[in-house]
């Protein structure tokens, strides 16, 4: 049957994402920019046995089910840089400055799942590996010619 088999939301991508970005001409010559990332938790999918052990041995004794792991925010990140440029000679040097995941949010995406009342449920593991990047500070230097 149809039933024993329900339509489960993807455990590929989230089912929310938020991106948003900006820059700003600042004082002395210097652009100022960032960017905001932020995503739901992407599902999880278990079997889970059924209460009752079916009769009928054409009937599965587990279904599919998805859930999501607990927690608002599956993913995110808060980015900002600044570049400021330099004329010599014909040639344009510039110095660039990023701090990647400036509030240093830890992104787990290692899961574990548990069946509680025939329901699936799923927490992150704290000790568990991360995405992204902990809080990074980049510097770079470079020239255009």
């Amino acid at each position: 049957s149809v039933s024993y088999y329900p339509f489960l939301d993807s455990n590929s991508v989230p089912k929310h994402r938020f991106v948003a970005t900006g820059s700003l001409d600042g004082f002395w010559g210097i652009t100022f920019g960032g960017k905001l990332t932020l995503a739901t938790p992407i599902p999880v999918y278990s079997f889970v046995a059924l209460p009752t052990v079916p009769t009928d041995p054409n009937l599965p004794a587990s279904r599919p089910q998805a859930t999501e792991p607990d927690g608002t925010w599956g993913y995110r990140s808060l980015d900002l840089q600044a570049t400021k440029e330099f004329e010599l000679g014909g040639i344009q040097l510039y110095g660039r400055v990023d701090v990647l995941n400036v509030f240093n949010w830890k992104n787990y995406v290692d899961v574990t799942t548990q069946v509680v009342d025939g329901n699936l449920e799923a927490e992150y593991r704290t000790d568990g590996n991360i995405t992204g990047v902990t809080r990074t500070f980049k510097f770079e230097l470079g020239m255009r010619f």
